[in-house]
C-alpha cells in the first residue's frame, strides 16, 4: 500500500507491578494502520491484543509501565503529557470499548453521554452540541434519534447500547477507531450489523480502524489486514487473502484449522494442544514452541525475529516454509 500508517506502533512493552514481581503483558508488539483500512487483531485470550489497544491510549493505569512508540501524526502518544493525550482521545483515536453496559455511565443519559464528549472537545454551544448528538445517533442507525436522546443505557438494547458506544467514539470526528471487540455477548444477528456498521463508517468517514477479536471468521468478512498476536508478541501479519490462503506462522495455522468449517458434517474439531503461554516466559526462544507440531530445537534456542516475507506480509516462524498447506 502507498498510504502512510495513520497510527504506527513500534516495539510496544507493557509490563505491570504486581505483588508477585513485573508481569509482562505486550512484548516488543509493532503495528501500523492507514486510513480507510480494517486491521483484525487477533489471538487467543491473554495474547495482549486489548492492553495494546490501551495501551496507545495511555488507559492502563500507574501499575503499567509502557515503552516504545505509537506515532499518530508525527506526535508519540506515548511520550506526550496527560493533558495533551486527553486531548488526543476522541478527536485523533476514538475507541469502543468491549462491553457497552459497564463502560457507558448507567446514571447519564445517553444524549448527555455524547454531549459530555463534545464539551470536552471544545463544543461549548449547547444547541449545537444536541444537534450533532441527533446527527451521530442517526449515522450509526438509531431510528427517531431525537426521542432517544433522552434514554438511558438500561432502555436501550445490546445492540442499541453498542451504536450508542460507536456515536461517542466518533463525536469528535477521530481519525483512527479502536474497536475492543465491539460485537462481545452480541447474538449474531447484532453482531453481523455492528461489523457491518463499522466497515461503513471506516470506508465513509475515511477512518483507520483497528478490530479486536477472536473470530476469524469476523476478520475473514470485515478486515483488509490482520496482525496475529501470541503471548504478548506479533506472530504474523498479511492480508486478509494471503494469509487464509497461506499461512506463514505455526500459531496461525493451528488458529485456522482448530476453527469450524462447514460442510464436513461429524467431523472432530482441531485443538491446539497445551495453554497460552504468557508473554515474557520464553524471552530467548519462540513462545509458541511448546504447543507447535513444528517446533524444532532450534526454535527453543533462539526467539524468531518478524521477518518480511514481501509486500505487507512478515512472519516470526522458523518453520514458516515447512508448515503443510492449510485447506478450510
Amino acid at each position: 500500500m502507498s498510504a502512510e500508517p495513520v497510527l504506527a506502533v513500534r516495539d510496544l512493552h507493557v509490563t505491570f507491578a504486581t505483588a508477585r514481581g513485573p508481569v509482562m503483558a505486550v512484548d516488543g508488539a509493532s503495528l501500523d494502520v492507514r486510513p480507510g483500512e480494517i486491521v483484525g487483531l487477533v489471538g487467543e485470550s491473554g495474547s495482549g491484543k486489548s492492553v495494546t489497544l490501551r495501551a496507545v491510549l495511555g488507559l492502563l493505569g500507574a501499575s503499567a509501565h509502557v515503552t516504545g512508540e505509537a506515532m499518530f501524526r508525527g506526535v508519540d502518544l506515548l511520550k506526550i503529557g496527560e493533558r495533551e493525550r486527553v486531548k488526543a482521545r476522541g478527536s485523533g483515536v476514538g475507541m469502543i470499548f468491549q462491553e457497552p453496559m459497564t463502560a457507558l455511565n448507567p446514571v447519564l443519559s445517553i444524549g448527555g453521554q455524547i454531549e459530555e464528549t463534545l464539551a470536552a472537545h471544545g463544543q461549548r454551544e449547547k444547541r449545537a452540541r444536541r444537534k450533532r448528538a441527533i446527527e451521530l445517533l442517526r449515522l450509526v442507525g438509531i431510528p427517531a434519534p431525537e426521542a432517544r436522546l433522552g434514554a438511558y443505557p438500561h432502555e436501550f438494547s445490546g445492540g442499541m447500547r453498542q451504536r450508542a458506544m460507536i456515536a461517542i467514539a466518533l463525536a469528535a470526528g477521530p481519525e483512527v477507531l479502536l474497536a475492543d471487540e465491539p460485537t462481545t455477548a452480541l447474538d449474531v444477528t447484532i453482531q453481523d450489523q455492528i461489523l457491518r456498521l463499522i466497515k461503513r463508517l471506516t470506508g465513509e468517514l475515511g477512518m483507520a480502524t483497528v478490530l479486536v477479536t477472536h473470530d476469524l471468521g469476523v476478520v475473514a468478512e470485515t478486515c483488509d489486514r490482520v496482525t496475529v498476536m501470541y503471548a504478548g508478541r506479533v506472530a504474523e501479519t498479511a492480508p486478509v487473502g494471503a494469509l487464509f490462503a497461506k499461512p506463514r506462522h505455526a500459531y496461525t495455522h493451528a488458529l485456522l484449522r482448530s476453527a469450524p468449517h462447514g460442510g464436513r458434517p461429524l467431523t472432530p474439531l482441531n485443538s491446539i494442544r497445551g495453554q497460552p503461554s504468557s508473554a515474557g516466559e520464553a524471552p530467548d526462544a519462540c513462545a509458541f514452541a511448546p504447543r507447535c507440531d513444528f517446533a524444532e530445537a532450534a526454535c527453543r534456542r533462539a526467539r524468531p525475529k518478524l521477518s518480511a516475507l514481501g509486500e505487507d506480509q512478515a512472519s516470526a516462524c522458523l518453520a514458516q516454509d515447512r508448515l503443510p498447506a492449510w485447506r478450510a
